[in-house]
């Protein structure tokens, strides 16, 4: 088993997601504004407490914004993954591959408008049967999902961001080559 912060580095999430968190934590931050707004409208007391309530979660938000994308990492080993999170109480966890059921690349709706992708790996377990690594690329997040399913031994994080565009470009650029002069895969006679 590895020691995570000695022997796995890690990489970063998207820069972007910053802004995803720091949304995420302000509509948390505002659900106790409502019933804020009900104690002034009755005791007609406190008016000045909503301006600085909503200040002051939105000075907390974009914070734990910028905490919660400095303290997000992964780290692709030779034997499974590691996972990197949390604020406050932060957590590292470590999926081996034998135990990935299975892999998903999804999109929401803020995800696509920010041109982001979350990889969703299924294990198989009883505590957590599911991870998500928010804030990845496209190009990104499915080369982790075929690096994980295909077990490709020796790819590493620093891999990654050299092997995303341009593999998807040679990949696409060798099957037309092969298209053009005839050859086709797997021909038996």
């Amino acid at each position: 088993m590895h020691e995570l912060d000695q022997t796995v580095p890690l990489t970063s999430i998207d820069p972007r997601m910053r802004y995803f968190f720091a949304l995420s934590a302000l509509i948390l931050a505002l659900a106790p504004l409502l019933p804020l707004l009900i104690w002034i409208k009755k005791t007609g007391f406190g008016v000045w407490l909503v301006p600085v309530y909503l200040a002051l979660a939105a000075v907390l938000a974009y914070r734990y914004g910028k905490a919660a994308h400095a303290r997000f990492g992964y780290g692709l080993v030779d034997d499974g993954l590691w996972l990197q999170t949390g604020v406050a109480w932060r957590k590292a966890i470590f999926v081996p591959r034998e135990r990935i059921q299975h892999t998903e690349v999804s999109h929401g709706p803020l995800d696509r408008h920010l041109g982001l992708a979350k990889l969703v790996v299924h294990t198989a377990g009883i505590r957590a049967t599911h991870l998500t690594v928010p804030g990845l690329t496209e190009a990104i997040a499915n080369h982790l999902r075929d690096v994980l399913l295909h077990r490709e031994v020796g790819c590493r994080d620093a891999d990654l961001s050299n092997r995303t565009a341009d593999e998807s470009r040679r990949s696409g650029d060798t099957a037309d080559e092969s298209r053009r002069s005839g050859d086709t895969a797997d021909e038996s006679p």
